[in-house]
């Protein structure tokens, strides 16, 4: 099977807790390793672009290392990735860096694999300097653009934000997608799987907690991917 978009959620713990954030509130959870075993238990040949999500996935390096593992031990191909970090302390830790220099050389594309600081007013204050200095040595790793608080997704602890903005009008606001479509004849995911440190399955990044709950379509230690895909013709 090949899968063209993975997130996998590492962590809901977070060192930061910014106004802004989609999420909601942080908990105190790490995935579980048998939740990336059920991943992988779905003979998964290939993926486009694997994502590592949070929370604040510098806290848990540990999950990337294990994905890695797997990926070698199995004969998984990954072609790019993406980590998005907030610039706290954990961004410039050695287990992180480690990690993500052995991911960009696991990597067989790498044309768009990225570590990108997220760059907020609502970070200000709560960022490492030497932890973003160390980090952004790395080639792929640098800054976001500045967000734009008129666009903020409405999710977690920013709807908030944006009833205070007066920005509710402009805010993103996510309808995911109901079912997981697979192209038959190349056996290949096609839309952005979402799978969180409890194991369920979802169609979008950018759902809070609660929404996630809500909204998930199975949970990866139980169901099959292939069962719940729907086959798409041209």
């Amino acid at each position: 099977m090949y899968i063209q978009n993975l997130i996998l959620e590492v962590t809901r713990k977070c060192n930061f807790s910014c106004a802004h954030c989609l999420r909601g509130n942080a908990q105190n959870k790490n995935i579980d390793f048998a939740v990336i075993d059920a991943l992988f238990n779905n003979n998964i040949d290939y993926i486009g672009m694997i994502t590592f999500s949070g929370g604040e996935p510098s806290l848990y390096p540990e999950a990337i290392n294990y994905f890695i593992d797997q990926c070698q031990s199995r004969g998984v191909e990954v072609g790019d990735f993406y980590i998005a970090t907030n610039g706290g302390k954990s961004s410039g830790s050695l287990e992180f860096l480690t990690a993500v220099m052995r991911l960009y050389c696991f990597c067989s594309n790498n044309e768009m694999s990225q570590v990108e600081i997220s760059k907020s007013d609502y970070h200000a204050g709560q960022q490492d300097e030497e932890a973003k200095k160390r980090l952004q040595c790395l080639r792929f790793a640098g800054e976001r653009q500045h967000l734009d608080y008129r666009y903020l997704i409405h999710e977690g602890r920013a709807k908030v934000l944006n009833e205070l903005n007066g920005t509710i009008d402009e805010a993103r606001r996510i309808e995911p997608e109901k079912q997981l479509r697979r192209d038959e004849d190349e056996n290949i995911l096609t839309d952005e799987l979402y799978i969180n440190c409890k194991g369920d399955i979802c169609l979008s990044c950018d759902l809070s907690y609660k929404r996630q709950d809500k909204n998930k379509i199975g949970n990866i230690l139980t169901d099959r991917l292939e069962d719940l895909a729907v086959v798409t013709v041209e």
